[in-house]
């Protein structure tokens, strides 16, 4: 009866909550859990990832971006990211970062749905160039893959049909510490300010702009997250489409991190928005002549970026200038070759240019691994349909 009559109880506010930060050396693993929890998930992503690593047999290991991770105590922790409480976790690739966002499972059992989609990541990224290379010289797909793979078509269907049919396959057994000796983390609690830069970059890329800046604004209030933060809340006007109120935000953000290749890449990605939002009567040039400017600027402190070279080829794109903006963007995709938002930009590049053959390559690899993403599949259609490929 007390209990009736009592006030609800609001959840402390995410940024509010005790955040820990585990570091190894793949991943950045920012949890609600207690330190305990944290550090075994951490060794269970880096044990998972040694297993792809050894099964698809990859020897590139270098990461090309860093992945982070994001683990919350409940699904209705989703609702400010715009996802659904009852979702078990979500892999987001970017050009900059990957960040996954799990749920506390009372173990490990949840991550498997989107650790499926950080091993497509890793084959994509790094996997099989044996097969690459047999594509690459003309050989048949099937074939390439029978040969890079040392299993027939018809021996991986029955291995699918006995899987479905009798709930059984072929699997592989490890033992962990053999081939992950030596597992190493640093243990960090963050501050609020730390947290809400982390959790506005989130919402800014999943499009939620009052969320992003309320996070934004707090992290301002810190000198060690400042700078990133103006040019954070900086995005948000810019997509809001308040330029004027814009620019002034990640020209600080240049001011206090001169040297920070980020704050060169975030100005010149405003400039770059808007050129895409101007026609020459109002400035596009000028403002893709200040883009560049900065583009160069981020890649003379940081030429290992993909995010530079993809951005900076399709300033090229916007004028037609196929050869330099192919020349960026392969640049990027090599660099980056498991970002499909890429490859696809260097399809329509290819198009552009009239390399029909790379373009159609292009754009039905990015299909093949849309995974049914309905706004990528449309603008495949777009490309092959302008290439009159007759390709379904």
């Amino acid at each position: 009866m007390l209990s009736l009559g009592a006030p609800p109880v609001m959840a402390r506010a995410l940024e509010d909550r005790n955040w820990v930060e585990v570091r190894t050396a793949n991943f950045r693993v920012r949890s609600l859990l207690n330190e305990k929890d944290t550090l075994k998930l951490a060794r269970h992503l880096e044990t998972f990832r040694a297993a792809v690593l050894v099964v698809a047999n990859i020897n590139r290991t270098n990461a090309p971006i860093p992945t982070e991770i994001y683990v919350m105590r409940r699904g209705s922790d989703f609702k400010s990211f715009g996802i659904d409480r009852d979702t078990a976790g979500v892999f987001m690739p970017g050009l900059r970062n990957n960040t996954i966002l799990l749920r506390d499972s009372d173990g490990t059992q949840e991550t498997t749905t989107v650790l499926h989609e950080y091993a497509h990541y890793l084959v994509s990224n790094h996997g099989n160039p044996q097969y690459r290379a047999l594509l690459e010289a003309g050989k048949h797909d099937l074939e390439a893959f029978e040969e890079a793979f040392g299993i027939t078509a018809r021996q991986l269907s029955r291995d699918v049909k006995r899987y479905l049919n009798n709930g059984s396959s072929r699997f592989f057994t490890f033992e962990t510490d053999k081939f992950l000796p030596a597992f190493k983390a640093d243990v960090a609690k963050l501050t609020r300010e730390q947290v809400s830069l982390g959790l506005a970059r989130i919402t800014l890329e999943r499009g939620e702009l009052d969320r992003a800046a309320h996070w934004f604004t707090i992290a301002l209030a810190n000198e060690r997250t400042r700078s990133r933060a103006e040019a954070g809340f900086g995005d948000v006007l810019k997509f809001r489409g308040e330029f004027k109120a814009a620019q002034p935000r990640f020209e600080q953000a240049l001011a206090l991190a001169p040297n920070d290749p980020y704050s060169q890449l975030d100005i010149a990605e405003y400039w770059h928005y808007r050129a895409m939002n101007a026609d020459e009567a109002t400035g596009r040039k000028a403002f893709l002549e200040s883009a560049r400017s900065h583009y160069v600027k981020a890649w003379k402190l940081d030429d290992s970026m993909p995010e530079t070279y993809a951005m900076y080829g399709q300033t090229f794109l916007m004028q037609g200038q196929y050869v330099t903006a192919i020349e960026m963007l392969e640049e990027a995709e090599r660099l980056l070759p498991a970002n499909l938002d890429i490859r696809l930009i260097l399809a329509e590049a290819y198009a552009g240019a009239g390399l029909k053959e790379k373009a159609i390559e292009a754009a039905r690899s990015v299909l093949v691994w849309s995974h049914g993403d309905d706004g990528m599949a449309s603008r495949v259609r777009e490309i092959l349909a302008q290439l009159d490929s007759g390709t379904e």
